[in-house]
């Protein structure tokens, strides 16, 4: 870009910076400062970490973010990203190299309601800190199963809980969002206050407000059980078979779920087999399905407490590698699930034992208990509320080391995606809905949503965003227009 291009928008930048330092210091770090570096290193992806804001802003409470986004309208060049558990595995999803990058870890309040029915979680918050906190109380709420999730986008993106067969999704059991809209204005957004901008934050994402406070409907809760088997290669199709299996007998047992996830390492293949029930008892799976007949070489499987289960999950998916995401959804099918199988071997054997390599092929289950449960106060923004037949979300997830691998990995992933979706339509399989905390920057979430939804969505943009500040200014993750990342 010519300089007389640039030099205005750096400007803008460092303008807006200075602005928000003056009027509340110690909110912001600055390039070369520690606290500056340390938070530029709190991501999940290198991808996002390589990325170099002109600083970060930390507000302490509400009122400095709402006039944080009340003032940029001053700076329309600068752009902002805001970062809430940071958890994304894409560059511009919660960070910039262009402008500001608000961090919410000030938000970390975990409050029970009085009377125990409800509780305050500060959208700045990592699951692991909400259990821990709540276990003081024996409560819990629907949040992520990996204990490094951050609350904000996984709760307005859906969110898969162990408790999803009992209540639905993270977003189907939020009562109140505390959300700031793009004029800095401080709502509670609810079915009653709000009822069109209360759907619409449960799974359209971050196109409406920065909401700063998630008010969750409490569970009580001690302890559950769960863990992992582990097994060889020549056990994978005996595995497909049980995983598919599952899927249909899901709704008997709505307390229990299960995640089979093939893994490609060094070369090799092997697999395993995640059990849960938030009952403090074996998941029926272990009893009435064809899993006990298939030899396993570990497991880890006990009665213990959600955010042991969370934080287990969080070791097996370090930070500070690069990462991409993908995601698809398709009618439970048993030859599906095994072609699914096939392409994963296929397309990884094609890139070989790459630099600290790690591919995953995640497959789960949104069975018909959960597509219910979507459909409670209001319903959600997801094409697939009250669906009735269960369906697949595929989810491959690969880790690895080197800049320099990263388009042959890229294809390796979109390689099976279009393999996969063509031999699900010839056969009627495919379903048009992208689950938007798994999907990659290449995939268009919300218009997978459906005309209907996502005609419904710009409608309740239009109204409390009239200018379209969360589409253009805070371009980061995916927006209505389909725009994704920066």
């Amino acid at each position: 870009m010519p300089q007389n291009q640039e030099m205005p928008e750096m400007n803008a930048y460092l303008w807006y910076c200075h602005d928000l330092a003056i009027t509340y210091p110690d909110t912001i770090t600055w390039p070369g400062e520690d606290q500056f570096v340390a938070e530029q290193q709190d991501y999940f992806s290198r991808q996002q970490s390589e990325l170099s804001p002109a600083c970060f802003y930390r507000p302490f409470d509400e009122l400095q973010l709402s006039y944080a986004v009340a003032r940029v309208k001053i700076h329309p060049l600068c752009p902002i990203a805001v970062k809430g558990g940071g958890h994304a595995s894409f560059a511009g999803a919660s960070n910039t190299a262009k402008g500001i990058t608000i961090v919410l870890r000030h938000f970390d309040q975990v409050t029970p309601s009085a009377d125990k029915r409800t509780v305050r979680v500060g959208a700045g918050n990592r699951w692991r800190n909400v259990y821990q906190e709540l276990e003081r109380f024996n409560l819990t709420v629907t949040g992520g199963r990996t204990g490094s999730v951050g609350v904000g986008g996984f709760t307005l993106g859906g969110g898969i809980s162990f408790f999803s067969g009992l209540y639905g999704l993270s977003c189907d059991n939020v009562a109140n969002y505390r959300a700031i809209l793009a004029n800095g204005s401080i709502l509670d957004v609810n079915r009653n206050s709000q009822p069109e901008l209360y759907w619409a934050l449960r799974g359209g994402g971050s196109n409406f407000a920065i909401v700063t406070h998630f008010e969750m409907y409490a569970i009580p809760h001690a302890y559950m059980w769960g863990g992992t088997r582990n097994y060889t290669k020549q056990w994978i199709p005996r595995l497909i078979d049980f995983y598919v299996e599952s899927g249909f007998l899901a709704s008997s047992q709505p307390s229990a779920s299960q995640i089979t996830t093939l893994y490609y390492r060094d070369g090799e293949y092997t697999a395993t087999v995640d059990l849960f029930n938030v009952n403090p008892e074996p998941s029926d799976m272990l009893f009435n399905t064809t899993l006990p007949q298939v030899p396993y070489t570990s497991d880890t499987l006990a009665i213990t407490r959600q955010s042991q289960l969370a934080e287990s999950n969080y070791l097996g998916q370090p930070d500070g590698l690069r990462q991409t995401y993908w995601t698809a959804t398709y009618l439970l099918d048993q030859a599906l699930a095994h072609f699914i199988h096939q392409v994963f071997e296929e397309e990884t054997a094609a890139l070989g034992p790459l630099d600290d390599l790690e591919a995953r092929c995640i497959m789960q289950i949104f069975a018909n208990n959960t597509l219910q449960a979507m459909t409670k106060n209001g319903g959600n923004a997801l094409p697939i509320a009250g669906g009735e037949q269960p369906v697949i979300i595929l989810n491959p997830a690969f880790r690895w080391q080197q800049a320099s691998d990263d388009l042959k990995i890229l294809q390796a992933n979109q390689n099976l995606f279009t393999r996969v979706k063509h031999y699900a339509r010839e056969r009627a399989l495919n379903v048009d809905y992208l689950y938007m905390p798994y999907a990659s920057e290449f995939q268009n979430v919300l218009e997978t949503y459906g005309p209907k939804n996502l005609d419904r969505l710009r409608q309740v943009a239009s109204t409390y965003d009239p200018e379209g500040f969360f589409q253009t200014q805070t371009p980061g993750y995916f927006k209505l227009n389909g725009r994704v990342g920066w």
